[in-house]
């Protein structure tokens, strides 16, 4: 018998990561209570990347991966959007991260590489806590030259070629692939991502892993995919303007590319939305409330909550008694 179609948004069980960057902020925040000793680096929110794929934990669907569900609707799920090219596989990403240590210095392959077909990764950052004075890494120097950045990109010298960026809450950047970047100490940031976990890296701060062992560096495979004519991106403070049909949400466009489009909406009361030809990832990244769909079924919504409404929903309703912000990533 066949599977209904996707008509109501789907939520997922998050999968938590543990890291030796990681720390214990993101679960308080999350209001989880990670089953490992070690730090909790990342709490993957919808993911589609093989091997670790998100199950869906509610409704018809309960129980299944995104992947399989597209196997038999894969026209309800993406509408006019693109599947990832590296097969039939839901194209975005979205996890939660938390650094209390330095995360490797590190690049992504290009959706276009000749080495890596279908192993593109884009990904962008919304800061959802940044303590006084944090930083990130994003972006070469001015002026950098493939053959002093080589000479260096395995040592602590790297760092004298690499843009750093004062980070606050509230703030969006967007890292496109091939360009060298690294989370420092002291953020909590929402990553919306192209559907890939290729990474490469140059320099890990001389440290141990969790196993008490150095961690792997891809330095060959790096510096081949390293976009040396990129010039790094600038930090976005997003600018609230009204919501189109509402006198009480607003939005902020935070990004538009071939890959993926997010804005922020931030709201009291009640905003309708839909219907769509793409779907739409929503994250609260802040708040409470509540999202109404069908025939006003509800369903309640906290911190960090994800969930995808397929292209096939007719439409949903955003609602929050105070106050709530969300990002909307969508697939193109």
């Amino acid at each position: 018998m066949a599977s209904p179609l996707p008509s109501e948004p789907l939520f997922f069980r998050r999968t938590l990561k543990e890291t030796v960057w990681g720390g214990r902020n993101l679960a308080t925040w999350l209001g989880e209570s990670p089953n490992f000793p070690g730090p909790l680096g990342e709490s993957w929110e919808l993911s589609d990347v093989e091997g670790q794929e998100t199950v869906i934990a509610e409704g018809p669907f309960q129980g299944k991966t995104l992947c399989q569900v597209l196997e038999d609707h894969a026209d309800a799920i993406l509408g006019s959007a693109k599947p990832h090219a590296g097969g039939q596989r839901f194209p975005l990403l979205v996890k939660f991260l938390e650094a209390q240590q330095d995360l490797s210095v590190q690049v992504h392959p290009a959706s276009d590489s000749p080495s890596y077909p279908g192993q593109g990764k884009s990904e962008c950052w919304y800061f959802l806590e940044a303590r006084p004075g944090a930083k990130i890494i994003c972006g070469l120097k001015s002026g950098t030259d493939k053959k002093t950045f080589s000479a260096d990109a395995a040592t602590s010298a790297v760092e004298s070629h690499l843009q750093a960026h004062a980070v606050n809450t509230g703030a969006f950047l967007m890292v496109e692939a091939g360009q060298v970047h690294a989370v420092r100490p002291g953020v909590i940031l929402c990553e919306i991502q192209q559907t890939s976990d290729t990474t490469f890296r140059l320099y890990d701060w001389n440290r141990l892993g969790l196993d008490g062992e150095p961690r792997e560096t891809h330095l060959s495979q790096a510096l081949e995919v390293v976009d040396f004519e990129k010039p790094a991106p600038r930090l976005i403070q997003p600018q609230l303007q009204p919501l189109e049909g509402s006198l009480v949400w607003e939005t902020a466009q935070l990004n538009q590319n071939e890959a993926f489009h997010v804005r922020l909406l931030k709201g009291t009361g009640e905003a309708s939305f839909g219907p769509f030809e793409k779907p739409r990832v929503l994250t609260v990244v802040n708040g409470t409330g509540e999202v109404y769909f069908g025939d006003k079924v509800s369903r309640a919504l906290k911190n960090g909550e994800t969930f995808l409404v397929p292209a096939s929903c007719s439409g949903y309703v955003l609602s929050s008694a105070d106050s709530i912000s969300l990002l909307e990533s969508i697939p193109q």
